[in-house]
């Protein structure tokens, strides 16, 4: 007795893997909609649609860059519901643009993306932003540290001119 998916589809099940729209979430979770956004876009890849990939991994940038702009500004009661707002979009979005090829996908016989896989790609990618977040900052006090140094020693070395940090 064969399946209903070999019926619908007959054929080999396809080689790759695809990102459900939870493994998205996961990633977004732990990794900003940056990550989110780049498991769609390895599914769009995959599914042979590189202009969407493309216009999901700039989306994904565009909107985590927004957000850590506005995050600057917000109060910080609203930082939480912004984050799972966040989450839960991407979510949706990946199973409103993708729930049917994943869907498909399923039924010939693919495999699925681990949520494990997600949750490193995310905790990676999260742990990278931190280093640069961390640096930036170390260098940019090292920096003033400098001239804050400079200036002690001989207040006339910095002119007024001078920003501080130079």
């Amino acid at each position: 007795m064969s399946s209903i998916a070999a019926e619908t589809f007959p054929g080999p099940p396809p080689t790759y893997t695809l990102f459900d729209a939870n493994a998205v979430g996961t990633a977004t979770f732990f990794g900003t909609p940056v990550m989110g956004s780049c498991l769609m876009a390895v599914n769009y890849r995959r599914l042979g649609q590189a202009g969407r990939a493309a216009t999901t991994l700039i989306l994904g940038i565009a909107v985590t860059g927004l957000v850590i702009l506005l995050g600057w500004n917000l109060p910080q009661p609203a930082d939480l519901p912004v984050a799972l707002v966040l989450v839960f979009a991407t979510r949706w979005s990946a199973q409103t643009l993708q729930g049917t090829a994943m869907k498909d996908h399923v039924q010939r016989g693919g495999r699925v993306g681990s949520w494990w896989t997600a949750f490193w790609f995310g905790t990676a990618f999260l742990a990278a932003l931190f280093a640069v977040i961390f640096a930036a900052v170390y260098i940019a006090n090292q920096r003033s540290g400098v001239a804050s140094a400079l200036s002690r020693i001989d207040p006339g070395l910095l002119s007024k001119s001078d920003p501080p940090g130079v």
